[in-house]
């Protein structure tokens, strides 16, 4: 995963997936509820997402399991 913020215990910030095709993933996320456009960089390919309650907690994993994965393959195609 390229980074992410936690401003408090209510939100985090992170960046799920690569910019190429990150766009239509954000948006899919965004559309679901999911997360919401980064607070400060809508544009970026960053979310936000809440950290309020327990269904929140596995959202937020997944969303860490997302960039978690996209590292593992650049980093696996860096080694080709």
């Amino acid at each position: 995963m390229s980074g992410c913020a936690s401003h408090d215990l209510a939100a985090l910030d992170t960046e799920p997936t690569p910019l190429t095709p990150r766009e239509g993933e954000v948006l899919r996320l965004i559309a679901e509820g999911r997360a919401r456009p980064h607070h400060v960089l809508p544009d970026s390919g960053w979310v936000t997402a809440s950290l309020e309650t327990e269904h929140d907690v596995d959202n937020v994993v997944s969303l860490f399991r997302l960039g978690y994965e996209r590292a593992v393959a650049q980093a696996e195609r860096a080694r080709v």
